[in-house]
Formats: C-alpha cells, sequence, structure tokens
C-alpha cells in the first residue's frame, strides 16, 4: 500500500494504491482540514477510474474516511476546499 498526495488552496489529491491480491481496508486520517467536497474514482478490474464513493464535511481538527481497495487497484480521492 502506497500513499501519494497533493494540495493547494482550492483542491487536494489523494491517491492511493493497492498492489496485492487481497482487498485492503485503509483509514485516512486528514488533519486541519477546511470545509470539503470529496469524490473517490478507482482503478480496477471493473473500473475505469468511476466515482464510487463521494462525500462532504466541514472545517475539522481530523476527519476520518475508511477507504475499501480491490486487489490491484488505485484510488483517486479529490477533494474541492470550501
Amino acid at each position: 500500500m502506497q500513499v501519494m498526495a497533493a494540495r493547494d488552496d482550492k483542491k487536494g489529491y489523494l491517491l492511493v494504491t493497492n498492489y496485492t491480491e487481497e482487498e485492503e481496508t485503509v483509514t485516512l486520517e486528514l488533519t486541519g482540514m477546511p470545509g470539503a467536497d470529496m469524490q473517490m474514482y478507482l482503478l480496477d478490474e471493473t473500473h475505469s477510474l468511476d466515482i464510487v464513493d463521494s462525500d462532504s464535511f466541514g472545517a475539522a481538527a481530523c476527519v476520518k474516511k475508511e477507504v475499501v481497495l480491490p486487489k490491484m487497484s488505485v484510488a483517486l480521492v479529490e477533494l474541492q476546499f470550501r
């Protein structure tokens, strides 16, 4: 499992990979978050960057989001800050 992140004042992105032969569940802990709208795109054997989850949350010291990654998959989490 590997994670890469980037952000500016308007958007943030997390790229999460699962290159194992087993489904993995990870908990993303995002600290010092402004309010945001989130969409998660999945790339695996049955999804081609399809939106598989969306959520919204207000400003918080810590936001936790559980993400289930199928085997051999990549998830892109996009955050649009408010």
